[in-house]
């Protein structure tokens, strides 16, 4: 309750420090200060015209309402009725009274009606908005994600090509202790460890790459 409370006082503070709010109110009292004097000066009496002034209040609780929406058009047709009662009261009688009070009925419900559909408008369009900032929010994500993925898919193939170059670097290190073994006459058992040698390389290569190497024919890889 302290805080519905609150909410609104800090409500009417905005209202109070709102342009448009005292232009509605220079409107009604305007309005009313003429009706009040027409109707104590008796120019209107017993003329079709009487509601004329009463008319003339819909223009502030219309800029109300599209100002404001129901926050601002019920307040602000209210006090045009309680500013009227007077003039309701001393001034008409008979079926100009049951005149006025219908043309009254209607201003508060004219400006309930205008200011539901605007707040209606207004809320899809803040939700429209909320979607649209949501929207954004999810395609920076996915974009955050995609750049984290391609990091990491950049550095995976990096490890990779330092493993298989390190892997490549000893076995071609070994192929050539084999190779300068050949002056000291083993001849025989050195090709044969030669061989075993470049079939490790093929298939580290082989396991690395993920498929056939290129360069290699298939042939020419088996008959190694």
């Amino acid at each position: 309750m302290a805080l519905a409370i609150e909410s609104q006082w800090r409500l009417f503070r905005d209202r109070l420090r709102d342009r448009r709010f005292w232009i509605v109110q220079a409107l009604v009292l305007g309005i009313s200060l003429i009706h009040t004097s027409l109707e104590a000066s008796a120019t209107l009496y017993n003329s079709p015209e009487y509601l004329l002034p009463i008319s003339t209040y819909f223009i502030p609780v219309l800029y109300a309402a599209l100002t404001f929406g129901l926050e601002g058009s019920v307040p602000t047709a209210l006090w045009c009725v309680v500013l009227s009662a007077p003039n309701i009261y001393l001034f008409h009688h008979g079926a100009e009274r049951i005149g006025v009070v219908v043309q009254l009925t209607l201003l508060v419900l004219m400006g309930t009606v205008v200011a539901l559909k605007v707040d209606t408008e207004r809320r899809a369009k803040l939700a429209a908005q909320a979607a649209n900032r949501r929207l954004a929010d999810i395609q920076k994500s996915l974009e955050s994600y995609i750049g984290m993925a391609l990091t990491a898919q950049e550095e995976e193939r990096h490890r990779l090509a330092r493993e298989l170059h390190d892997e490549l670097g000893q076995a071609l290190t070994a192929l050539r202790i084999d190779a300068e073994s050949l002056q000291d006459g083993r001849l025989l058992d050195d090709v044969a460890a030669m061989e075993r040698t470049v079939s490790d390389i093929i298939q580290q290569t082989r396991r690395q790459r993920g498929g056939q190497p290129p360069g290699i024919p298939c042939d020419a890889a088996a008959g190694i």
